[in-house]
């Protein structure tokens, strides 16, 4: 986990587990563009069981 900043990337591995997701800042809101390179037919996020919704 880690706070990025404007123009940093970050990647995540195929069948990851992306537990959490959070704005560092407390004024500023957080923007970013995701890009997914994926089979055409996979869904892109899946429920984690026995995790909140």
């Amino acid at each position: 986990m880690g706070i990025y900043k404007a123009e940093e990337s970050f990647y995540e591995a195929p069948n990851g587990v992306h537990l959490l997701a959070a704005n560092a800042s407390d004024t500023e809101p957080a923007k970013f563009i995701a890009f997914f390179v994926c089979d055409h037919d996979a869904p892109l996020n899946t429920p984690v069981p026995g995790e909140p919704k």
